[in-house]
């Protein structure tokens, strides 16, 4: 799995987990759901097989490629020294990063359960 792909998969992690352990879910989409996560904490995985199960839930799965996330420079500025501060992956795993202004509440990586960390660019 890319970066990107990692930070769209814990983004995915909540939803693909409640239709998992729904009613109407397959007593074995839980523990693959589970065993996927794993690999993908070892660093390794590929998104297909987080596409067949998100498919097999009925949760759509955005990855890496189609995923909106981050930021990026300004065109016409020139890069700076810092000043910038970040929620970032706690592993470093992942491209994903998250204002701290945008919400009270320390965002969470769904793959770890820990809080992101903060980062100073």
């Amino acid at each position: 799995m890319t970066e990107e792909d990692v930070m769209a998969f814990c983004e995915m992690l909540p939803r693909l987990r409640r239709a998992a352990r729904a009613a109407s879910a397959d007593p074995h989409d839980a523990a693959e759901l589970e065993a996927v996560t794993e690999t993908v904490r070892r660093g390794a995985g590929d998104m297909q097989a987080v596409t067949d199960l998100g498919h097999r839930l009925g949760v759509r799965v955005v990855d890496g490629r189609t995923y909106a996330g981050g930021y990026s420079q300004v065109p016409g500025t020139t890069g700076g020294g810092g000043g910038i501060l970040r929620h970032r992956c706690p592993r470093g795993l992942c491209a994903r990063s998250e204002d701290p202004t945008a919400s009270v509440t320390t965002p969470r990586c769904e793959i770890w359960d820990a809080e992101l960390r903060s980062v100073w660019y």
